[in-house]
């Protein structure tokens, strides 16, 4: 759509409404040319939009009609507003009547600028009066001004004549002749009515144009249009005519486009974002106080000054090859700093698109702007949130494997010589939160961070991968460079520590891996590797990670794969061991134990099986596994009648598993499925294990002792502090560590710890079974000593369930051993 270049963004926004409206429009210059038609124009002239502009108004209208009256509007005390009928043709001949409603706009000078024009079609009007005329002759002449209700009044205001219009208020003519005129005015308007009736009725011929509410029949008043002439002196209507016209919808339009109008201008004034209207040379066309706001100016400033003004230069520089570019550019979006008046930058976001006129002239920019100033410090405090840990400030592990990867890029461009990771952990930590407090441990560790950041050289980065664990990262550097990095970090640690005015010392184990020494991507799990052999050989080293730890990290990352395999698979056994009745001899339960007898390998060891499960998520599985076949074949047993009734299948729990508070439902689960009384299953868990999450584990454990389900406490007097869990957990048995049992025939320190810890159990109503039993002398001892069970070689060595079955059936004397004969 073509149409008048606009001035302002208020003209921007309401172009739109222009070009939608079904009222037909037009604006032309003072030359009578058009300049801007909307659509219902040239639908009403039947012609294309595009072929009006620049015709002269009167090239449009019918031969016969007179010139257009809008020059009248440029005479010398015209009051600017003018409606008159005229004639139009379209194309094919056809006259099309109209009425206009022009309106003489004004530029801020107050000099004429151009005609506005709202167009009525009459055509469906004229043609009824010409179809009233034809049927009527009588009133030929009346009917030539009437528009939609034609009525004649006698000269005292009484209703005379009245054509069948009048049902358009709800009238029959007959029903309208013999009232007074001014009993169907609203009662607001009749004085200003019979004002203008008194004005005509003196003069013969004279017309007048009123516009007031005339009463429709169902009570409301409608909006007319109405022109009453004196036609007293015409001896064939002798009376005055009044042609009346509804024109509720008209008004109503108008009144709504005025409201529209004035809507969104209300929305561009209270928007909230800013809105900048700016010429192609920067200088400010319009601007709403919200903008004015933001960047802390005055409407006024802003119309006085350019948008280059008031920014800095770098900032001036992007926005003027914007400007430059932005014909060609198109809408975008991008962000600006701009100085504050306070001292401080604001943040913009701005979408800016460019302003075309009615030819395609590029004729500025427009610019919707948005403080976002707070949303970024938002973003920036979300983003250091994200990659920053809280308790140390340093880069979080998000952050670490972020700039690993660059590094490793560089490494890989040959942009950098080498890169190298040290893996430390804090040895021993869980020991130090557990005695100063979790809060106390944290503010150990803000220390230990701010003593490492101290000793870095410009470009490491140190990290807080997680928990007491910390990665520093170099380029650059030789192995020697790399284990003086690691022995300056741990050296720093050796000074005590002051948490609350407790003294607390700690060492950390470190782990070294180079690009030199394992492939980039490997670095993280290599460093770590190398810090798991620094701390078994002895807590407070560094090692290096070489080809004998690669082989092993290598051979963990199979093993890891195949134990997934392998439980999917079924490769997994289950062995069993039984736990016997010293006094008796009765077997009292059987321990189940996991056995991986591996098709290419052999049988691997137990304890690197479930640690690689531990430290490769499968742990839970493996559990899961053990706890449904070892429920199950001791269902079979009890079918069997291999076992007596009474007699318990003990199965080991992971510390993990333990942990992860899940442990309820798979033990549950395991003993439904099987059909296995709760008293049938115990679980046996170690005192490390209770100690990584105690409050977790008690109320695991206690939820199994409350439904029927056993425990034991495994590898007793090997842990921190056992005699204050025999207090706090619901066991039920305890198992004697084989370290203490192993010597204890023969050793006072070792027997007086079975005696103590048998004597313990008995009074604590708990079972006490002795592991490791392999000799008689052992199991004298044991029986001297009153230790209710036992387990070990000496009965049995684990072995399938098969070999159970057999050993079961053999029996045994009920007062010795079968090692023992």
């Amino acid at each position: 759509m073509c149409g008048l270049q606009l001035q302002s963004d208020a003209d921007t926004l309401l172009r739109a409404r222009f070009e939608q409206s079904q009222l037909p429009q037009a604006i032309t210059g003072l030359d009578l040319r058009l300049v801007a038609v909307n659509a219902a124009m040239g639908r009403l002239l039947g012609r294309p939009v595009e072929e009006l502009i620049g015709v002269h108004v009167d090239a449009l209208t019918h031969p016969q009609a007179p010139p257009s009256r809008a020059c009248e509007l440029l005479e010398a005390g015209a009051s600017g507003e003018l409606d008159y009928e005229r004639v139009y043709q379209r194309p094919d001949g056809t006259p099309v009547p109209a009425r206009l409603f022009a309106t003489l706009v004004r530029d801020p000078g107050g000099a004429p600028h151009s005609i506005a024009v709202f167009v009525v079609d009459l055509t469906d009007q004229q043609r009824a009066e010409e179809a009233l005329r034809s049927r009527e002759a009588f009133f030929q002449a009346l009917l030539e001004r009437a528009s939609d209700v034609a009525v004649v009044n006698a000269p005292d205001g009484t209703v005379v004549y009245a054509n069948a219009t009048v049902s358009n208020f709800g009238y029959t003519p007959e029903e309208v002749i013999g009232q007074r005129g001014l009993h169907f005015v609203h009662p607001e308007d009749r004085q200003f009515v019979a004002a203008a009736w008194e004005s005509i009725q003196r003069v013969p011929g004279a017309a007048i144009s009123l516009v007031y509410r005339h009463h429709h029949v169902d009570g409301r008043y409608r909006w007319v249009e109405a022109w009453v002439c004196n036609k007293t002196a015409d001896p064939q209507i002798g009376g005055i005519v009044t042609n009346l016209r509804d024109v509720t919808s008209r008004l109503e339009t108008e009144q709504a486009l005025q409201e529209s109008l004035e809507r969104y201008r209300a929305i561009v004034e209270t928007a909230q974002e800013g809105i900048w209207v700016a010429n192609p040379q920067g200088h400010t066309v319009y601007v709403n106080q919200k903008m004015a706001d933001i960047v802390g100016r005055s409407i006024e400033d802003l119309h006085t000054r350019g948008v280059l003004d008031l920014l800095d230069v770098e900032a001036a520089a992007l926005v003027s090859r914007r400007l430059l570019e932005r014909r060609n550019a198109g809408p975008e979006e991008y962000e600006l700093s701009v100085p504050h008046p306070d001292g401080t930058a604001r943040c913009l976001e701005v979408r800016s698109s460019p302003l075309w006129d009615g030819q395609g002239e590029f004729v500025g920019s427009l610019g919707m702007v948005s403080d976002i100033t707070e949303l970024k410090r938002v973003e920036q405090a979300l983003r250091r949130q994200a990659l920053y840990d809280h308790v140390t400030a340093l880069p979080n592990r998000s952050l670490l494997e972020d700039r690993l990867e660059q590094a490793k890029e560089r490494h890989t461009r040959g942009t950098t010589a080498s890169v190298a990771v040290v893996f430390l952990d804090v040895d021993q930590f869980k020991l130090v939160n557990d005695s100063v407090g979790h809060a106390a441990g944290d503010r150990l560790l803000a220390q230990l961070a701010a003593r490492l950041m101290s000793v870095a050289l410009p470009g490491e980065t140190v990290a807080r991968f997680g928990g007491d664990e910390f990665v520093v990262l170099t380029e650059g550097v030789t192995s020697g460079q790399a284990h003086a990095l690691a022995s300056r970090m741990l050296a720093v640690l050796d000074e005590a520590f002051d948490i609350g005015g407790r003294t607390v010392h700690i060492t950390a184990s470190a782990g070294i891996a180079t690009s030199a020494g394992c492939p980039a991507e490997e670095l993280l799990q290599a460093a770590d590797a190398a810090m798991y052999e620094a701390k078994r050989r002895g807590c407070g080293g560094v090692m290096m990670f070489d080809a004998s730890l690669a082989a092993e990290a290598r051979t963990r990352f199979d093993l890891n794969v195949e134990l997934r395999t392998a439980l999917c698979d079924e490769e997994l056994e289950l062995w069993y061991q039984p736990i016997v009745e010293i006094a008796s001899g009765r077997l009292l339960g059987i321990e189940a134990l996991a056995r991986w007898n591996h098709p290419v390998r052999g049988f691997v060891s137990p304890d690197l099986f479930v640690a690689i499960a531990e430290q490769g998520g499968l742990v839970r599985r493996l559990d899961q596994w053990v706890l449904r076949r070892a429920t199950a074949d001791l269902h079979e047993l009890r079918v069997g009648d291999h076992v007596a009734p009474d007699v318990y299948v003990s199965v080991n729990v992971s510390a993990l598993h333990l942990a992860q508070g899940d442990l309820w439902s798979a033990v549950s689960e395991a003993a439904w499925l099987s059909d296995l009384p709760p008293g049938c299953l115990c679980l046996e868990v170690t005192e490390t294990a209770v100690m990584a999450e105690p409050a977790t584990a008690s109320a695991v454990l206690k939820r199994l002792a409350e439904g029927g389900f056993s425990v034991a406490l495994d590898d007793f007097g090997t842990g921190y502090s056992s005699l204050a869990y025999l207090r706090s957990l619901p066991v039920s048995r305890v198992k004697i560590d084989r370290s203490f049992v192993i010597d204890a025939a023969d050793g006072v320190i070792d027997r007086a710890i079975c005696a103590s810890v048998v004597a313990l159990c008995s009074q604590l109503g708990i079972q006490a079974i002795a592991e490791g039993v392999e000799t008689q002398a052992q199991y004298d001892m044991l029986r001297e000593l009153g230790c209710p069970a036992g387990q070990g070689y000496l009965w049995a060595k684990p072995m399938p369930k098969e070999d159970l079955v057999a050993w079961l059936g053999r029996g045994m004397p009920s007062d010795t051993p079968a090692g023992a004969r």
